[in-house]
This record gives C-alpha cells, sequence and structure tokens, in this order.
C-alpha cells in the first residue's frame, strides 16, 4: 500500500487528532469540531440543467464522504452522501444503483413528454 497521508484536525474533546487522508478527501477538515464530527468528503459532483429563466439549476449533488469515529449510520465506512430536495441522503452502493435506476425511469419519462409536448406545439400551430 502507497504511503497515505495523515492530517491532524484539533478537536475541542479530543483534543489534535490525527488520522489518514483518502486519496480521495478534498482535504478540507475544520478545526474546533467534536472528535465524531470529522467528515473526509470529496469535492461536490454537481448535476445541473441549465434553464432559460435562471441559468443552471442545482438538480442534485453527489459526494464521497466518511466519518471515522461517528456511531450513527450510515457508518464509519465510505459512502455516498447525495444532495437533493434541500437536505442530504447518505447511500451505500446499492442505494446508489437504485437511484440510478430510478433517474433512468424518470428520463424515459420525460423523453416521452416532450415527443408528447410535440404532438400538442403541432396540433395547436395548425389551428
Amino acid at each position: 500500500m502507497p504511503d497515505q497521508r495523515m492530517i491532524t484536525v484539533d478537536t475541542r474533546d479530543h483534543g489534535p487528532v490525527t488520522i489518514p487522508e483518502p486519496a480521495w478527501c478534498a482535504g478540507v477538515h475544520p478545526a474546533g469540531g467534536f472528535r465524531v464530527d470529522i467528515t473526509h468528503a470529496s469535492g461536490e459532483m454537481p448535476l445541473t440543467f441549465g434553464t432559460e429563466c435562471c441559468g443552471p439549476v442545482p438538480v442534485l449533488t453527489v459526494v464521497f464522504e466518511s466519518r471515522p469515529y461517528t456511531d450513527r449510520p450510515p457508518g464509519r465506512g465510505v459512502f455516498v452522501n447525495v444532495g437533493f430536495d434541500s437536505d442530504w441522503h447518505p447511500l451505500d452502493p446499492a442505494g446508489l444503483e437504485a437511484l440510478a435506476d430510478q433517474l433512468t425511469v424518470h428520463a424515459g419519462r420525460l423523453q416521452g413528454a416532450a415527443r408528447r409536448l410535440a404532438v400538442l406545439v403541432e396540433e395547436e400551430s395548425d389551428q
């Protein structure tokens, strides 16, 4: 295994805590929190849609995370946090696959709606 980068985070309850940092981590570890709150997080991977009225609008955001000292779900291992509907939703690989499957189904529905809209626009222009 290659040398792993070590980082130190100053916490209010355990003082300086030195831990390995995953290669995918963006390296943002604010000092002054509790040890249980230490989080490794990747950069955000946003999915946006460009609208005519408002420009790019966020649809959802994906972030890889791990929380090495938590006792709460989803646990200490790496997971994906998906941000949508003004909240974050932690997912394991199966949950992320299920979300992707649902988005694929919804994309098909949107394509069907686009075809139906084209017909309606054409019918309206013929009147």
